[in-house]
């Protein structure tokens, strides 16, 4: 994709949703491969298209997003909770605050969101109260996409944040993805 030529926020959007939609392959290949691994999961994304092709390749549940009702999401997330179900795919932001889902392990964001709060708040649904396991996060990032940008501008408001608060949590989060990328270049 063509990142210098966004000129508008409908660009903008397109090349997330662009960004997503490239990294389906290698996170539904890497996702089947580890999912024996790695014990519950929970996918993250933002765009219908990207949870849904998740879903459906992943053989789970339908996509838990702004489209399912609270009842039902709930009754999913119930499911996850008793060891139901080894997989969910979620909104970001629908899925990302209010919800206790730590009977998961691991978390994958496939799209990333503008905010390392909203990444911290979705990450933080596996950390609650009865969590007996370590949790880790992976977030993917597709090289030549938006998602560079995406992580440098992260990494801007982190820095300005630690500036002036001092360090936070999301520091922790970015310190992580800062590695992750680190290691992709050797």
């Amino acid at each position: 994709p063509e990142i210098l030529n966004i000129d508008s926020i409908e660009d903008i959007t397109a090349a997330r949703r662009e960004a997503g939609l490239l990294k389906l392959l290698p996170a539904i290949q890497w996702l089947q491969e580890a999912r024996e691994n790695l014990g519950q999961i929970i996918v993250f994304a933002h765009h219908h298209d990207v949870t849904g092709t998740l879903a459906a390749a992943l053989e789970a549940p339908p996509p838990i997003d702004g489209r399912m009702p609270q009842k039902e999401r709930q009754e999913w997330v119930d499911r996850f909770q008793a060891g139901l179900e080894p997989i969910l795919v979620c909104g970001t932001r629908a899925m990302g605050m209010g919800v206790n889902m730590q009977a998961g392990s691991t978390c994958v964001f496939v799209e990333l969101d503008w905010t390392m709060a909203a990444h911290e708040q979705a990450e933080s649904r596996l950390h609650r109260m009865g969590q007996k396991n370590a949790v880790t996060a992976y977030y993917l990032v597709a090289e030549g996409t938006i998602d560079e940008p995406i992580m440098q501008m992260l990494s801007d408001k982190q820095t300005i944040t630690e500036k002036v608060v001092g360090e936070t949590p999301t520091a922790r989060v970015l310190d992580r993805l800062k590695e992750i990328i680190e290691r992709r270049g050797t």
